[in-house]
């Protein structure tokens, strides 16, 4: 706690890399694994948030291949059960799924059928993280899921967030909550785990 008040950082990382985030291709919601880049990040971060913020934490992970394998890799460094949430998954592509992540107009596409509105994006996202801030305060929430789940989630409490802004394969993302005064960013995409 700090001053009298609630205090919780949740990390949000983004599963590291797999075949498909190689190859250039939107995933979805295929059921890739990791390549051995994506489990050296996972790894490498395991060994980082052990270091330098717990060794001990609440682990949620995205119900897709990708996400759980890097939590398990993540899992090697720190203590902490696993726990399978289905608002952690990706967000639903529709046809998009399976193109070239360069030749897709997502301003255009957003919303369009077969493809999850930011709006329902935002709303899974900001429900989990009213949901850990009630039920795990003072512990770290380490959180593996997707790219558009945690741009989508920055841009409802940063109000200077890009949502353009690519999410790395393999970073962490921070999020304070100090009651009361709300949700902060405490960092975003970190990748240096030196």
């Amino acid at each position: 706690k700090m001053d009298g008040g609630v205090f919780l950082l949740v990390a949000f990382i983004r599963h590291g890399e797999s075949e498909l985030n190689r190859q250039g291709v939107l995933d979805g919601n295929s059921e890739a694994g990791l390549t051995e880049q994506g489990i050296l990040q996972c790894m490498q971060l395991g060994q980082w948030i052990r270091h330098n913020l717990a060794e001990e934490a609440v682990i949620f992970s995205s119900p897709m291949r990708r996400a759980r394998e890097s939590a398990e890799y993540i899992r090697t460094a720190i203590a902490g059960k696993i726990y399978i949430d289905d608002r952690l998954g990706e967000a639903e592509f529709g046809h998009l799924q399976g193109k070239s992540v360069t030749d897709i107009d997502w301003d255009a596409e957003i919303g369009k059928s077969g493809v999850e509105s930011a709006a329902h994006i935002r709303r899974r996202a900001y429900q989990f993280l009213e949901e850990q801030c009630k039920a795990n305060q003072d512990k770290l929430v380490l959180v593996v899921t997707h790219g558009s789940f945690i741009r989508y989630l920055f841009s409802m409490i940063d109000s200077k967030f890009d949502l353009k802004c690519p999410v790395k394969n393999g970073s962490i993302s921070l999020v304070e909550y100090q009651k009361p005064f709300g949700y902060r960013n405490a960092g975003f995409n970190i990748t240096e785990f030196e």
